[in-house]
């Protein structure tokens, strides 16, 4: 099942933090994990969790989303939960975390897919994803929404051919797009990568539709592309 804790953080000044803030907050957060189940954590290859931030209009504010996309990850959301509080490494003082709203027990396979065939993909944190080992932030569908196609397989066995998917991707109708090539800093490495928004409209055949709707809509909990974790590919289906 999954779990998702929606939240905002004041910071205050950001001169001094190294990194862009999620990366900074991941790691507070795994120092509040037993031991055990970070050093774990730190060895999957493919992490069931997923973390975003993105600056709200108010000055040294920010909205956070935290998902975990496992029974077991959700000890991480009810740690989350709690937290009033975080010390962030490079902040004078601990940043003010507020719990906006926390969505427990979630059953992926019972959610139900409304809002008609005109959608907009929002890419709200920079996305990037690897073609052999190397990043790339070109925006091409089929490769950005690999990584949640594989953990709605891993996690939710919800087997998606990614054939077919690239196929319905094809039919959709792009009526307005924007794409923008960003840097991420990720303790001092500067990851290319881009953020950027497309309005679309599903395909007609009923199959492809649902089929588009499972992945993106799953892609609201598990981000695109790589290092979702680290505050990348934090997405939005509108």
């Amino acid at each position: 099942m999954l779990s998702q804790l929606d939240f905002t953080l004041q910071t205050g000044a950001l001169d001094r933090v190294q990194s862009e803030l999620a990366v900074k907050v991941h790691g507070a957060l795994m120092h509040m994990l037993p031991e055990e189940e970070a050093a774990a954590l730190h060895r999957q290859e493919r992490h069931p969790y997923a973390l975003f931030l993105y600056p709200s209009e108010q000055p040294d504010c920010f909205l956070g989303r935290l998902t975990a996309l496992t029974d077991t990850m959700q000890l991480l959301t009810d740690i989350a939960a709690d937290i009033r509080t975080l010390p962030v490494h490079g902040l004078d003082q601990p940043a003010v975390w507020t719990v906006q709203e926390y969505r427990r027990d979630i059953r992926f396979s019972e959610l139900k897919f409304s809002g008609g065939r005109q959608r907009t993909l929002r890419f709200l944190t920079p996305a990037v994803y690897k073609i052999h080992s190397k990043p790339c932030a070109f925006p091409d569908l089929s490769r950005l929404f690999h990584s949640a196609i594989t953990k709605l397989r891993t996690y939710e066995q919800i087997n998606v051919n990614e054939e077919n998917f690239r196929l319905a991707c094809q039919e959709m109708f792009v009526s307005d797009w924007g794409f923008d090539r960003v840097q991420y800093n990720i303790t001092g490495k500067m990851q290319q990568s881009m953020i950027g928004f497309m309005q679309v409209k599903l395909p007609q055949d009923a199959a492809q539709a649902a089929l588009l709707n499972t992945v993106f809509s799953y892609a609201t909990f598990s981000g695109v592309g790589a290092r979702t974790s680290l505050g990348m590919g934090g997405f939005l289906y509108l």
